[in-house]
Formats: C-alpha cells, sequence, structure tokens
C-alpha cells in the first residue's frame, strides 16, 4: 500500500454507507470489494464465526440469520447503550457503537484497497437532527475503527457544500431535500462566501426507504396469495421464501424508478408459484 494519505470523507448512513475522496479537485466515491459505491450498513455477528460479516453478504442472509443481524444502527447510535442479539440460547449484548465500528472498518479497508492509500484520517457526516449524545457515540465509533475522526459534519450541510461549489459557486438560500433509507430530513441553508451555515432542519427520523419496501412486500404477499390461491389467513413464515421476497422486492421497486412495471418471481412450493407484477401506479397508490 502507498504511503500517500488524504483525508476522507465517510456518510454512515441508515440503510446504506459510502467512503470517498478528492481526487483531483472533485470527490470521488470509491468501489467496495463487491465493487459497488455504496454498502449496505448490515452487520451480522455469527457465534460461529470471530469476524462480523459487513455488507452486502449480511443484508442478503438478514432473514435467514434475524438473531443475529443487525440493521438500522443509526438510529439507535447514542440513545441505547446495548442491545440484545442471537436466540434464546446464545444471547449476547452489542452496543451500536460496537456496530457501526465494524462498518466503518469495512469501509476504510475497502477504500485502502480500492485507492491504494492508508484510510486514517476521516470526516464523518451526521444528520443536522444528531444531539451531543449522537454525535459523540458516532466519533467513539470512528475510534474504535482505529481512524482518526477529525470532525463531524452536517449531512445537509455536505450536500449544500457539493452542491453550491461544485455546480453554481455563488451566494444563495437553498434547500436540501434528503430521503434516506431510513430517515427523511428537509434543510434551509445560507451560503455567504465560504461560510455555510444552517438555517433550520425539520423531519421524521422513522421515514426512508425501508417503509416503501415494507409497503411493496405487503402488497406482492397478497398478490402472490391471490395468484396461488393461497388462503389470505395462511402465513409465508418460511425464511428461504421471505429472503428472496425482501431482496426481489427492493430490486422491483429500483426498477420501478424507471419502468412502468416490474415482475417479482416467487416459489413457496411445487403448488404455489408466481410471477407477481407490480406496477408504478400501484407503488404509487400505496406509497
Amino acid at each position: 500500500m502507498s504511503e500517500i494519505s488524504t483525508t476522507f470523507g465517510i456518510d454512515l448512513g441508515t440503510t446504506y454507507s459510502c467512503i470517498s475522496y478528492m481526487k483531483d479537485g472533485h470527490a470521488t466515491v470509491c468501489a467496495n470489494r463487491e465493487g459497488e459505491y455504496t454498502t449496505p450498513s448490515v452487520v451480522q455477528m455469527l457465534p460461529t464465526e470471530s469476524t462480523p460479516i459487513v455488507g452486502k453478504t449480511a443484508k442478503d442472509t438478514s432473514i435467514l440469520y434475524a438473531d443475529d443481524t443487525i440493521q438500522f444502527v443509526k438510529s439507535k447510535i447514542g440513545l441505547v447503550e446495548s442491545f440484545e442479539i442471537g436466540d434464546e440460547d446464545n444471547r449476547r449484548s452489542v452496543t451500536p457503537i460496537q456496530v457501526s465500528a465494524e462498518i466503518l472498518k469495512k469501509l476504510a479497508a475497502d477504500a485502502a484497497a480500492d485507492t491504494n492509500m492508508e484510510v486514517k484520517d476521516v470526516v464523518i457526516t451526521v444528520p443536522a437532527y444528531f444531539g451531543t449524545n449522537e454525535r459523540d457515540a458516532t466519533i467513539q465509533a470512528g475510534i474504535e475503527a482505529g481512524l482518526n475522526v477529525i470532525g463531524l459534519v452536517e449531512e445537509p450541510t455536505a450536500a449544500a457544500f457539493y452542491y453550491l461549489c461544485e455546480k453554481d459557486d455563488a451566494d444563495a438560500t437553498v434547500c436540501v431535500f434528503d430521503l434516506g433509507g431510513g430517515t427523511f430530513d428537509i434543510t434551509a441553508i445560507q451560503k455567504k462566501g465560504t461560510e455555510i451555515q444552517v438555517i433550520t432542519s425539520e423531519g421524521n427520523h422513522d421515514l426512508g426507504g425501508k417503509n416503501w419496501d415494507a409497503a411493496l412486500i405487503t402488497l406482492v404477499e397478497q398478490k402472490f396469495k391471490e395468484a396461488t390461491g393461497m388462503s389470505e389467513d395462511e402465513p409465508l413464515d418460511d425464511n428461504d421464501f421471505m429472503q428472496n421476497l425482501q431482496l426481489n422486492c427492493e430490486k422491483a421497486k429500483k426498477q420501478l424508478s424507471s419502468a412502468t412495471s416490474a415482475s417479482i418471481p416467487l416459489n413457496w412450493d411445487r403448488q404455489h408459484k408466481a410471477n407477481v407484477v407490480v406496477t408504478r401506479d400501484e407503488f404509487d397508490q400505496i406509497t
């Protein structure tokens, strides 16, 4: 690895995270080891594994290993001291700081591999509504990940800074609309010269893409039962089926951004198979 180093910026998100650095005067997002530019903020701590599994693999098996998988930890950091994971025979306590540190470790390791530079000094973005406890806990997570957190930047400030400096350098008052995977914020920001100031911020701390996923899953479950003749009261509680349903519904949600319909193939057993089609109009109506 090269001895050259720089300061990296980390978006530690509720559902997805990413890391970037300045290259040739422009912010450049690093690819992770899976070749993607965002990493699911999902951590799997299996009792049989000494090292936590972080990212896509953990997300893709989150229902199969539900007791040992932590998601949406950002909504708990600084607010919850610890929470329980594991089944009844193997309960363990972990803290949001520990879980967040594992996400940061993967981001840093993947960025180092992508850039061939040491990842040590970082700036981490946080929601505008984060208080002292949440901010201190975020810094502590960085420290536990072996990073030197040289500062925190509010997410809407980072977005406005990029837009106003990269796209339009004029003084302005702008509104930043931030609908993420688990939170929604809208922030008014004023730029004068090199100074950027948050005027006000409001939003919903429990509204994001996960809510759209949940609504789509409910609709697809209903359509699948209608197509296969299953009873409305019959539970679809098979872990493999539910894992496939969750992943396919998220893909379909993304497809509906550009397509007018999306197909979701599902297989419960030999007698109950269906290719469920959801239109964008249906999706808009339920959400």
